[in-house]
């Protein structure tokens, strides 16, 4: 399997606009195809959605505006009503700026099979200080079987909640721990980039500049966060080579 970079999350905020209008004028999908339920999310009361494929509202507070979200599952399904060239990612951003917008939210994913990056050699990494990053913590998780102690899952997580993180976890370990049957592969890390507020805004005005997701990911990466080599003789950590 090649290695991958998309969209792994998507929310975005509308104001004044009716919900119907988003589902129609700005998702180019038909109102038909979604069932309006009364479960609420924070202070909106009810949502449309379309699968996992999520449109929330409150039309009591026209003020907080109409809420779309894609999660993972959510923003496969919308890749599946995407016709070509007519209805991608870039055309949806722009659509979405002819209205009052606030991008809340949107994670890239990079699925690598080639073993091109183990979750454990970062977490060495970091452990060791050798992450040149503004970021100031970093998390490590585990999810063992506590019979045999085996490894199902493993995470780091580099950066706070509430502006930027890159959360590399084990896909394969969690896939297979889930007792799912993962295909053509026997390595799966996925690296994402969690974009939140002002940083998800970023990433939204490179997208409908038609700039490769690929290129927006790894500028990103590659400018927030630095290994750089450990037997370096300099003992300024910045200003070591950084590793391949």
């Amino acid at each position: 399997m090649d290695n991958s970079v998309r969209i792994d999350y998507f929310a975005v905020t509308v104001k004044d606009v009716p919900p119907e209008e988003v589902l129609e004028e700005i998702l180019l999908m038909p109102q038909d195809q979604f069932v309006l339920n009364a479960w609420r999310i924070n202070k909106y009361q009810r949502h449309y959605a379309c699968s996992d494929i999520k449109v929330y509202f409150n039309q009591a507070l026209d003020k907080m505006g109409v809420y779309l979200e894609l999660k993972g599952h959510g923003c496969r399904q919308y890749e599946e009503f995407m016709a070509g060239n007519a209805n991608n990612w870039v055309a949806l951003v722009t659509r979405l700026y002819c209205y009052q917008v606030n991008f809340t939210r949107i994670d890239i994913a990079n699925d690598i099979y080639d073993n091109a990056l183990s979750v454990q050699t970062l977490y060495a990494y970091c452990k060791r200080g050798l992450c040149i990053t503004r970021a100031q913590h970093m998390n490590y998780h585990e999810r063992s079987i506590l019979e045999t102690g085996e490894r199902v899952g493993e995470t780091v997580t580099i950066g706070a909640r509430g502006s930027q993180q890159w959360c590399v976890y084990n896909k394969f370990m969690e896939q297979t721990g889930k007792g799912k049957i993962v295909d053509k592969t026997s390595a799966w890390v996925r690296a994402e980039l969690r974009c939140l507020q002002g940083k998800a805004n970023i990433i939204a005005q490179q997208i409908v500049l038609k700039r490769p997701l690929t290129t927006i990911y790894f500028e990103a990466i590659n400018g927030h966060y630095r290994f750089v080599r450990p037997n370096d003789r300099d003992t300024n950590k910045r200003r070591r080579q950084p590793v391949k």
